[in-house]
């Protein structure tokens, strides 16, 4: 028998099944139309009265329940962008709904989230018609009858990409949002699961190659099941089912590709949205997602940055609870390990180390357990010094994604070792499905077998799946459709699991993986070592001033520990958590490379400003505490005391205030505020006092450098330093000002250049990574290469042949290039989005050009590189202080020149000093740690501050640390206190305390034995 019907035409057949489907065409007699079966909107089941909150304020749940609410209904516009309504909601539901789900349907175009009238969030909401629209929320499994229901809905006048109408140009400040939809609707269950089987089929057949018996298949059994359906007819909508039950039947063979399936919801810590705004989608995604794992058991969900959750923990204690409780079952998987998903080019290394200390702190002391996986989908590229520090923070794993983005290379590689600097490496994955918010489709999974570039080793994948970026996370629609494609013929097989377990399995199955040397450069989003020069600088230089604060302050607590003197001193371990967490906060991979809105900057800046403000004063204190400086003195005469936080001696020439008691400098500058002195051998992390007579013994510096000028002259004169004042005209609306400078004792060439900037999309042109340094072609001569005409660097980078070269310096840039025999320093950027005012305004930098007469492994280029951003700090005080200060080094680094301590700090859990050391040339080291201090251990520790090994030492030889190449080594050093126990005696006779202080001993003791390290608690 021949069939009646013309053979199926593809395009015309594809073209019927997604108008079966759709919400816009023929969705009165389509499978859309019979989603639900029931639908209530009138007034006298939903009742709406709202409270608008004035100023753009964002309020808490206690203090929006106090607020006068006024009738609204639907067709209310609401706004403008970034305001907040809350909305409490009375809904009855009707008599005859017995026994059905009914679902509350909300649609306000923007974000929102349902309370219950005690204050628990339940569920975030997203309106609109995107693909991460979230607009039901379920009242009730089988309603009861006349049920009544009762919440609050806080609206938030935002989308989920904030308010630049969904791209990424500048938010408008005065969007509004209309309420289109507040119904209560009863879903028809056997439609909805006829939809997601009719999406899988019809998904097959545009996804399998079409010459493929399965695809053909596909395509037929989706336009029969189409013929078979019709419209108010549920018995059609049953046999439908059962004909696309009995394709989806068939299961693969043993030999298919393997995935699993990980709930993840990225949220951009800031990026189209300010800080508080992320705070409450934190809110809207994780009480959804523990919804769904009340439905699903089998679901699993991983959540990153140690930063979302502590703003959980602060602002939704009772959702925090029940993230917790998820926690111990198993589905909600913290990873990540750091305290926020950074950017991994600019951040120093100790900022890398930090984020792991407090992201891995944070995890291990809320849920008991740490990460071994490094959770960064999206980062603008990785610096090859991130390995070991990974390692370092007990990390073993490496996820991204990001670099499948790549617009010129494509990557070669989605499982692989990655290996850094000093040759750790790390277990590293990339979805080949290419995205890391994926939407759990056959045409996903059909990707990640043909993109797997690594399938000789590994038979495995991830499949990271749910809405990201501006969260919300997996939809119930995602789980349904991998629950269908478990195991289906065509497709890759599909089960939800955890990354780790994921991780494992790899790592113990596939030993032959390739490996990738170095940085992963990424190759798409440009410019983001520039833009918000403002930023940037604030970066570094916090990061320097919360190092020389950890410096003092360890200082002072040692002093105290030692020198059996009375000591009020206390290390500022709370105020310093604080501001770390700010700056590290700062460091999201959106807000540091200078791609958010400009109301983050906003954000960021407050926040800069006070760790620089809290962060001075703190170094004032413990400067004042250090010196003992009196508040106020009878003497007139003061002196200067020089003290040099970096851990070798250095000989500079310094500026100082002209101060009253301060005379005989040897030059001051033209304006009469401030002088010049050279100070001699300043001893590495110790002070010197200051001979103020003028100089007469120094080496002048030669190397010099031609430049064009523009109008010059003289700024300062003298013995010491001689400066050029230049200022001129860059273009018709921008200036420019510098100082160019030269000291009598280096070879170094200062600019201290301030920008006037309005220019748009331009460069003002003209490379150190973390720990180390990275060497790069200077040439194009592939793709790869041409891909980095702009790359990441931190304080210097240097061009060198045999016997000379030249080193470029700066006190808070990071985009370099070199071509050829040409450097260049990218000092500014203005983009118009997403922010519209980027980079205008007035900027302070430095530079430098330091030639030496070397190649650049001889050189003192490291060392000259942070002396040019850690200048000695140079305080009055009385001149008996200067001439009775111990110029002593309390630390030593001798017979390892290419050795550096960058680190001196308090431990977390005791009043143990950290030290933190690397190799910075590349080269093996045999450096020799002496002391002034009576030291009783030494242990190498990790990142975490673990120890690892015991270091031998004694006073007179000190210890022996060997270095491999760019190695990062972290010591933890306990003192040996002689303790003054003070007994009082009672008139009777009987000694106070006596028993308390034989207990004390006891513990000590047991401690001691425990820990093998009495600095824990008694130090």
């Amino acid at each position: 028998m021949t069939s009646p019907y013309p053979r199926l035409v593809r395009g015309i057949t594809f073209d019927r099944c997604n108008k079966f489907l759709s919400r816009n065409f023929y969705s009165d007699v389509n499978l859309y139309s019979q989603l639900y079966k029931k639908c209530e909107s009138s007034k006298d089941y939903i009742e709406l009265r709202v409270y608008s909150v004035p100023n753009l304020n964002r309020i808490t749940f206690e203090e929006a329940i106090k607020c006068e609410y006024k009738k609204a209904e639907c067709g209310d516009k609401f706004g403008p962008s970034w305001s907040t309504h809350w909305f409490h909601i009375s809904v009855k539901v009707p008599e005859n709904w017995k026994n059905e789900e009914v679902h509350f349907i909300w649609d306000s175009d923007s974000e929102g989230m349902i309370w219950t009238v005690k204050g628990v969030p339940l569920q975030g909401l997203t309106g609109g018609y995107g693909s991460d629209r979230r607009a039901d929320y379920i009242l009730t499994r089988c309603c009861k009858g006349v049920e009544k229901f009762e919440f609050y809905l806080e609206m938030a006048c935002n989308g989920m990409f904030g308010n630049g109408s969904n791209t990424i140009n500048p938010p408008d400040p005065n969007r509004t949002f209309r309420l289109t939809t507040a119904e209560l609707k009863v879903p028809n269950k056997d439609a909805w699961g006829l939809f997601y089987d009719f999406q899988i089929i019809l998904d097959m057949a545009k996804e399998i190659p079409e010459d493929t018996v399965r695809s053909a298949q596909a395509l037929y059994i989706a336009n029969n099941i189409i013929n078979v359906f019709r419209p108010g007819d549920n018995k059609s909508i049953l046999e439908c089912r059962k004909m696309a039950q009995e394709f989806l039947k068939n299961k693969n063979g043993s030999t298919q590709h393997k995935l699993t399936a990980v709930g993840h919801c990225h949220i951009d810590t800031a990026w189209l949205w300010p800080y508080d705004e992320t705070k409450r989608k934190i809110a809207r995604s994780w009480s959804t997602q523990v919804g769904l794992m009340d439905i699903y058991p089998d679901y699993k969900f991983v959540c990153s940055q140690a930063q979302q959750f502590e703003w959980l923990q602060e602002h939704y204690p009772k959702l925090f609870d029940i993230v917790k409780n998820k926690v111990e079952k198993g589905q909600f998987l913290p990873i990540g390990g750091t305290w926020v998903e950074m950017d991994c080019n600019i951040p120093s290394g100790e900022s890398f180390c930090r984020q792991f200390l407090y992201g891995q702190r944070f995890f291990e002391h809320n849920f008991g357990k740490k990460s071994k996986v490094f959770w960064l989908p999206d980062t603008f590229g990785y610096s090859a010094q991130l390995p070991q520090i990974i390692r370092g923070a007990g990390l073993k794993y490496f996820f991204t994604q990001k670099l499948s983005w790549n617009n010129i290379n494509k990557f070669p590689n989605t499982t692989f070792y990655w290996v850094g600097l000093d040759g750790s490496k790390v277990l590293t994955h990339m979805c080949p499905a290419e995205s890391y918010v994926s939407q759990c489709t056959p045409g996903e999974l059909v990707n990640s077998v043909k993109n797997h570039k690594d399938k000789e080793y590994s038979n495995e994948s991830l499949l990271v799946f749910g809405n990201g970026d501006g969260g919300g996370g997996p939809l119930a629609s995602m789980i349904e459709r991998l629950n269908r494609m478990k195991d289906i013929d065509g497709l890759a097989k599909v089960e939800m699991g955890s990354a780790e377990e994921f991780y494992e399995r790899i790592e113990e199955s596939s030993k032959e993986l390739v490996s990738w040397k170095g940085e992963l450069y990424f190759e798409l989003h440009r410019g983001t070592y520039t833009t918000h020069g403002s930023i940037k600088r604030f970066n570094r230089k916090s990061e320097l001033l919360l190092r020389n604060v950890e410096l003092i302050s360890t200082i002072n607590l040692i002093k105290s520990q030692t020198e059996n003197k009375e000591s009020n001193y206390n290390y500022p371990k709370k105020e310093l958590d604080k501001l770390w967490k700010y700056v590290l906060l700062n460091q999201f991979h959106d807000v540091l490379p200078g791609s958010s809105i400009e109301m983050v900057y906003v954000d960021a800046t407050k926040y800069y400003k006070e760790v620089e403000e809290k962060g001075n004063l703190l170094l004032e204190n413990a400067f004042d505490e250090l010196f003992q400086i009196p508040k106020s003195s009878e003497s007139s005469e003061k002196g200067l005391l020089a003290y040099n936080t970096l851990g070798w001696n250095r000989t500079e020439v310094v500026e100082v205030p002209v101060c009253e008691g301060v005379d005989k400098l040897p030059q001051v500058s033209v304006d009469e505020k401030t002088g010049f002195i050279l100070v001699n051998d300043v001893v590495g992390i110790g002070a010197q006092g200051i001979d103020l007579g003028i100089p007469t013994n120094f080496s002048p510096h030669g190397m010099g450098r031609e430049a064009e000028l523009g109008t010059v002259k003289i700024f300062e004169t003298g013995p010491l330093k001689a400066s050029l004042l230049l200022e001129s005209k860059i273009t018709a609306t921008s200036t420019l000002r510098q100082v160019i400078s030269l000291s009598a004792v280096s070879s170094r060439i200062d600019f201290d250049t301030t920008v006037n900037w309005d220019e748009n999309r331009q460069f003002l042109a003209t490379y150190e990574t973390q720990f180390g340094f990275i060497q790069r072609p200077t040439h194009y001569n592939t793709t790869w290469d041409s891909a980095k005409f702009e790359v990441c660097g931190h304080k210097f980078a240097d061009l060198s042949e045999y016997g000379y070269g030249v080193a470029l310096l700066n006190d808070c840039k990071y985009g370099y290039a070199v071509h050829g025999n040409v450097m260049r320093l990218s000092l500014l950027r203005s983009p118009k989005a997403p922010d519209a005012h980027c980079d205008i305004g007035v900027h302070n930098f430095k530079y430098a050009i330091l030639p030496h007469a070397c190649s650049f492994l001889e050189s003192n280029v490291v060392r000259e590189a942070y002396q040019f951003n850690v200048p000695l700090f140079v305080r009055p005080t009385s001149k008996e202080i200067v001439q009775t200060y111990n110029t002593k080094s309390y630390f030593t680094i001798s017979n390892a020149p290419n050795v550096i301590l960058d680190t001196v700090k308090r431990a977390e859990d005791s009043d143990g000093i950290i030290l933190r050391l690397f190799e910075a040339y590349g080269g093996h080291a045999k450096a020799i740690l002496t002391s002034s201090l009576p030291l009783d251990n030494i242990y190498e520790t990790n990142i975490l501050e673990e120890h690892t090994c015991f270091i031998n030492y004694n006073h007179q030889d000190g210890a022996v640390i060997q270095f491999k190449p760019f190695q990062v080594i972290t010591l933890k050093m306990n003192l040996r206190v002689h303790w003054t126990v003070q007994v009082d005696t009672l008139s009777s006779g009987y000694v106070k305390f006596s028993f308390f202080v034989i207990k004390v001993r006891i513990v000590a003791l047991l401690t001691w034995r425990r820990d093998q390290d009495i600095g824990v608690h008694w130090g």
